[in-house]
């Protein structure tokens, strides 16, 4: 009875996603205006032809490299926006909460953890 969906605990899982993206908006944002306003170094062959010596300085190869993690880390953050983007159109839904694959109820305590989870751990073999 414990691993129920009440609609008082989805409304607690709606709430927290809300709150993730509204955070995940506001870094992706900064993050964004970062790389917009060069406060990393543009991307890896960026302007090749510019520069004057055939290779790059260090320091130019550190600011590539801190710009190539600026874009990874916003990628990451988009994809998981997207994922719970996701999961806050589904929440509503009577199928949320089951899985994907094999229909099984997926435990609320892991929905409580990763409420953009869509499958179970069960035999249909997805986590």
């Amino acid at each position: 009875m414990s691993e129920l969906l009440t609609p008082r605990r989805r409304e607690a899982l709606r709430l927290d996603l809300e709150d993730q993206q509204k955070m995940l908006i506001e870094e992706v944002y900064r993050l964004s205006q970062g790389l917009i306003h060069g406060a990393v170094a543009p991307p890896v062959g960026f302007g090749e032809g510019l520069l004057e010596s055939g290779s790059p300085k260090l320091s130019e190869g550190r600011l590539v490299a801190e710009r190539r993690e600026g874009l990874e880390g916003l990628d990451g953050k988009v994809r998981r926006l997207r994922e719970i983007s996701l999961a806050l159109a589904r929440i509503g839904r009577a199928d949320f909460g089951h899985c994907e694959c094999c229909g099984e109820v997926i435990p609320f305590r892991d929905l409580a953890r990763d409420a953009t989870r869509r499958s179970c751990r069960g035999g249909c073999g997805r986590a």
